[in-house]
């Protein structure tokens, strides 16, 4: 009885292992990055804040701050000034919705960028292309 208990049990286990699928990777692809609004997590837990096309950078940088210099193209901020960052940015765009792209080392400490994907998420963004740069 013992072993067509234990027959039963393995056919069980052998049917169950031979049903688990794997599900394909989903790469979703932005036409371009140009006009994203870019994070970056450093090493050390600081955050930097670029806009890679330059017409936006320079209409952004003259609103965050007009005595700053517009060749300025990135910005340490504290991860609560983040969402003025972008507020300007939108302003100065003229645009409602925009694209957050979020650049990482592989050095960076997790806590670090949960903790600025928290706070996005928090202010309302919780789509955004994230990076990993060598």
């Amino acid at each position: 009885m013992c072993k067509v208990f234990l027959s039963v049990i393995a056919i069980i286990l052998l049917c169950s292992c031979s049903q688990v699928k794997t599900n394909p990777v989903r790469v979703n692809q932005t036409s371009s990055d140009s006009d994203a609004f870019a994070i970056q997590a450093s090493r050390d837990g600081r955050y930097y804040v670029y806009i890679p096309n330059e017409t936006d950078r320079l209409k952004t940088t003259l609103l965050r701050n007009p005595k700053s210099p517009t060749e300025d193209s990135v910005w340490e901020v504290k991860l609560a000034d983040i969402r003025n960052n972008i507020d300007i940015y939108k302003k100065a765009t003229k645009r409602h919705e925009i694209i957050l792209k979020i650049e990482t080392d592989p050095n960076v400490e997790y806590p670090y960028v949960k903790s600025l994907l928290g706070y996005l998420q928090n202010i309302g963004y919780s789509h955004w292309n994230m990076t990993t740069k060598r």
